[in-house]
Formats: structure tokens, sequence, C-alpha cells
């Protein structure tokens, strides 16, 4: 068990950094803030540090990242996704239980072949979460 809280700023914000990696095709690095755990169904206090544009799926509801949370939606996919249950959807996603299009559903509507995640430790370095 991780004790979640003791990775939270001094505004309580936890910090993340999200790496997809995809064949034959350069890497996205997503680096935001929230307040919501991971395994929260509702996100809160999404803030963006590094985000790439969205350039296949610009503003749509399903796709666009919105921090992590647990989607109910899609839970025989993968643990947590971008929109969480906001949306049925499963894009941005991490935990991967059953491949979907030969991977994981990444970010802005693409396949990854390798997602890892950190959890910025404020009296540490980053940390992988597992």
């Amino acid at each position: 068990d991780i004790d979640y809280n003791s990775y939270r700023d001094s505004d309580g914000k936890l910090q993340f950094k999200l790496i997809y990696t995809y064949n034959g095709s350069p890497r996205d690095i997503l680096i935001w803030s929230q307040k919501s755990w991971l395994l929260e169904s509702s996100i809160s206090g999404y803030q963006p540090i590094e985000i790439p544009p969205e350039v296949r799926y610009r503003n749509n509801a399903g796709v666009s990242f919105r921090g992590l949370g647990y989607n109910y939606h899609y839970r025989t996919y993968s643990l947590a996704d971008g929109t969480g249950s906001e949306h049925a959807w499963f894009w941005n996603s991490i935990g991967e239980i059953h491949p979907w299009g030969g991977g994981t559903p990444g970010y802005d509507g693409k396949v990854a072949r390798e997602v890892q995640l950190y959890v910025y430790n404020p009296a540490r370095q980053a940390s992988t979460v597992e």
C-alpha cells in the first residue's frame, strides 16, 4: 500500500509524470498535478504543467486528458484513465488489464506499447508508482 498523502505538496496536490511509448514514433510525456488520488473515480484539482498539444482529437470529451482517475465503465481494460468515470471511454490509460488495439489506449487517441507513471515526492525525488 502506498500512503499517497505523504506525496502531497503544501497545497494538497499530487504531481505526476506519465510517459507513453509508441511503435516507431516519439514518446508523449505528460506532467500535471491533481488533488484526487488515481483510484478515485472523480478527478479533482487537475492542473496541467507540461502536456503536449492534442492534435488528433482536440477537445474531444472522451479522449482529452484531465488527470487520472478510476474508470468503472472500462475497468476490465485498465485501472485508471484520463477522464475517470466522467466519460465512458478509456483513453490515457494506466494499469492495462486487457490490451486494446495491441496495446494500451494512450494519449491523443494513440495506442501505446509501454506506459510509465511517476509520482513526485516533495520530500525526495520522483518515485515510480507500481
